[in-house]
């Protein structure tokens, strides 16, 4: 078990991180606990009122993505669920209802391993750990979670958490998602490491799964290895979904076919992926490739 603080001077923020590792030996129970439940915990906290005069309140993310469907907020004490799904948690902030949310904020996050670990309630206390469901954790096995302070009110502190991003489904006015690109690299001097493309890049198909992960001509009509070049070689991190039922990839490589929930997963052999983040990377500058919408694989697979 191992806790860390950190601080900032510039803008008054600070963390605790609590990180667990395992050991060298692997972490066996039979148990039969619930997705929803956690394995392991570190840390816990307690859901409570300290006294009548109290008003802290909170307010969670919950349900896909960031929790847009299920966010909620109440009083911070015993009686209250802060989590309804621990597998569809996210994160919990709190704050001071008599500052109205304008001062001091503390935001509790799982920091790593996200899709193996959540938080859980049970009862009053609020827990942090590996997924019920996860019997068998391997030899050398960490994870971290994050508590994070901020003076900066709620809005704040959330993009002091999580960094932000400005341009999502978002282009400058009258430019395409290209023209957004070229024109933020030609204006911001600043040293860009890598840029990042997410969702609305590539095709999609049947229930909004990926049916092409190739470059859109209406969001890039000058083709990606132009932008790559014309930005300067800067290197790409690179988003992907679910494979849709309609993927064009399946006349050529092996994939399962869900007909019920409309999707497809490539099986066997890594050939697809091969090929992909390899042409990818010789040809657009590829260094990252993000998969996401996992969730929607793991809780389908689920209820099947």
């Amino acid at each position: 078990y191992e806790c860390i603080y950190t601080y900032s001077s510039i803008e008054f923020y600070s963390s605790i991180t609590f990180r667990l590792n395992i050991g060298t030996k692997d972490l066996t129970n039979n148990i039969n606990l619930k997705m929803d439940q956690v394995r392991t915990v570190f840390p816990s906290f307690k859901i409570e009122q300290i006294d009548t005069n109290e008003y802290r309140g909170y307010f969670t993310f919950e349900g896909v993505m960031m929790g847009y469907d299920e966010m909620h907020r109440d009083i911070w004490k015993s009686s209250n669920t802060v989590i309804k799904s621990g597998m569809e948690a996210g994160p919990v902030v709190l704050f001071n209802l008599t500052q109205h949310g304008q001062n001091d904020v503390i935001i509790l996050s799982p920091f790593v391993q996200f899709m193996a670990t959540s938080l859980s309630q049970q009862d009053n206390i609020l827990q942090y750990g590996v997924m019920g469901s996860i019997k068998t954790i391997p030899a050398n096995y960490n994870h971290t979670m994050i508590l994070f302070y901020s003076s900066n009110r709620i809005n704040d502190a959330l993009r002091q958490y999580d960094g932000g991003a400005y341009y999502y489904y978002n282009t400058e006015s009258g430019l395409n998602y290209e023209e957004t690109l070229l024109s933020v690299h030609k204006k911001i001097t600043l040293p860009f490491h890598y840029i990042q493309l997410d969702s609305w890049w590539y095709y999609k198909g049947l229930k909004g799964g990926v049916s092409q992960w190739k470059s859109r001509p209406d969001i890039f009509p000058d083709g990606l290895p132009s932008v790559y070049h014309q930005m300067d070689s800067i290197p790409s991190a690179a988003h992907n979904r679910y494979s849709a039922l309609d993927t064009v990839y399946s006349d050529k490589y092996n994939f399962a076919f869900d007909h019920i929930n409309e999707m497809s997963l490539p099986m066997g052999n890594d050939s697809l992926w091969i090929d992909l983040l390899s042409d990818a990377s010789h040809n657009w500058g590829l260094i990252m490739y993000e998969q996401d919408w996992l969730h929607a694989q793991t809780s389908k697979t689920r209820h099947a």
